[in-house]
């Protein structure tokens, strides 16, 4: 294993030791979705404390290379800066130290890959939200976006077919606000098991950690808070047993620069036609709401998804395997996930 001199090895674990990132095991592994990350992060090892945590990944994957012999820390130090804005010392603190890092490795002899053995499991078939932080893939672009606008205050409605990943980016929206919105807190709300407007309420509270309460008693209880507010299942709130003071509420809770709630509400459909609270007037939500479309994986997405799923299988789509899956399932990320599945069993060896 080729080592590190000292002194950048402590100023590395320094600087990993200020990354909010190392606080979980789960958290780390958030950051292993790039294609070239992805096959070491079930080796990954798991630790009981924040030192210990930045120490065993510095060593793991200090010892790792990719398949084409490339060394992997600089990678994993480089997306970790990417998570910093321009300026953040801490960010030009990680990217220093992946280019003394890389040209350190380049001079040294070749080592021994440790990535994972081949493994016949099927890496596809992902149902529902991807809680699971290092199965998430790409959207970079989206929540890129996402993040700007809810930097600058606004509000944003993510409209997509059913199964487009909506839940899922909710999911990952809320595992990466403290680090890319710092001293915003994050919760997550399902309506899909809440019933009306009462246990709207209890559910609230509850995410948003305040007794339970409504009305004034509710912004009074929210004052000085910053929370991005992630509503799932907004096609819930249209059924009997919802009101337009509910969503008129939730407008003043998120209204203006001063607001405690940042939203951002996932649905099937947009938010005016999901509530025509009068014909000639936006709905109190839409008009509050920027509209951010989540379409299906882009060709080179859905494609660099399949290659990436498939590393370390022992199992290969050829180029025409994996444009008529494409093809087939448009891009979709559930039936894309369905259909590759089926494939990926039909080639695994008995």
């Amino acid at each position: 294993m080729v080592g590190l001199p000292p002194e950048l090895q402590q100023r590395c674990r320094a600087s990993l030791l200020r990354c909010q990132e190392f606080d979980s095991d789960a958290m780390v592994r958030s950051l292993f979705i790039s294609p070239l990350l992805w096959p070491f992060r079930d080796r990954l090892p798991s630790a009981g404390s924040k030192a210990e945590r930045v120490a065993t990944t510095l060593d793991y994957l200090l010892a790792q290379q990719a398949g084409d012999a490339r060394p992997v820390l600089p990678f994993f130090l480089y997306a970790l800066r990417d998570l910093y804005e321009p300026g953040n010392a801490l960010r030009d603190e990680l990217e220093a130290l992946a280019g003394e890092i890389e040209t350190l490795l380049a001079t040294a002899p070749p080592q021994p890959s440790l990535l994972p053995l081949p493994s016949a499991a099927n890496p596809f078939g992902d149902v529902g939200r991807i809680t699971d932080l290092a199965r998430f893939f790409d959207r970079e672009e989206v929540l890129r976006r996402c993040f700007e606008e809810l930097g600058k205050g606004v509000n944003l409605s993510l409209v997509g077919e059913s199964q487009v990943g909506k839940s899922s980016l909710l999911t990952m929206i809320g595992a990466t606000v403290p680090t890319r919105l710092p001293g915003m807190t994050c919760a997550y709300l399902s309506l899909e098991w809440v019933e009306n407007e009462e246990e709207f309420y209890t559910a609230l509270c509850e995410g948003l950690q305040v007794g339970a309460c409504r009305g004034y008693k509710l912004v009074r209880a929210l004052q000085g808070k910053r929370i991005v507010l992630c509503l799932d299942e907004m096609e819930k709130m249209a059924w009997q047993g919802f009101t337009a003071n509910l969503r008129s509420q939730l407008r003043g809770l998120a209204d203006g620069s001063e607001a405690p709630l940042k939203l951002v509400i996932a649905s099937r459909s947009p938010l005016a036609r999901l509530f025509p609270d009068a014909p000639e007037l936006d709905s109190p939500l839409a008009g509050i709401c920027h509209q951010l479309d989540l379409g299906p994986f882009p060709p080179d997405v859905a494609r660099a998804f399949l290659t990436m799923r498939l590393q370390a299988t022992g199992v290969t789509f050829s180029d025409a395997e994996i444009t008529a899956l494409i093809h087939q399932t448009g891009g979709h990320p559930a039936r894309l996930q369905r259909a590759a599945a089926d494939l990926f069993a039909a080639k695994r060896p008995s």
